[in-house]
């Protein structure tokens, strides 16, 4: 993280990867209701910000089902909506949210290599939240 964007209270802790029509979610809202798919507006081990067409009414932890159209893994994590503001200029809503555990390097990969095949490699392992279907 640069110096400059501490300095004006960046709070991320994490690189965050722009996504924007790459990666999808449905959010599970509601025992049985899920809403999506929901574009990705960027992604990082540590949250996700969303672009809506329209204002939801959302829990205060939502289950995030992540996925890329081109692959066939599906990262699966808690996130607790942190934000949901209104953008004027594209009459969409962003919402951000924080995960309950940061997503671990082969998930962002599951996710980022087949959206943009020319993304940096990630290293690491682990498979929480990960499956092929």
């Amino acid at each position: 993280m640069s110096m400059a964007a501490t300095m004006q209270g960046e709070r991320r802790q994490a690189i965050r990867h722009p996504a924007a029509g790459k990666v999808y979610c449905y959010l599970a809202i509601a025992a049985a209701k899920s809403v999506g798919p929901i574009k990705v507006q960027d992604l990082s081990s540590g949250g996700i910000g969303l672009s809506l067409e329209t204002r939801l009414t959302l829990p205060p932890v939502v289950k995030v089902h992540l996925f890329s159209r081109r692959s066939p893994m599906r990262v699966t994590a808690l996130g607790r909506v942190v934000y949901l503001h209104r953008e004027p200029r594209r009459g969409t809503f962003l919402v951000g949210c924080r995960f309950d555990q940061d997503l671990k390097a082969a998930e962002m990969l599951a996710l980022l290599e087949y959206a943009f095949p020319d993304c940096p490699t990630f290293s690491g392992n682990g498979e929480r939240g990960v499956s092929t279907h």
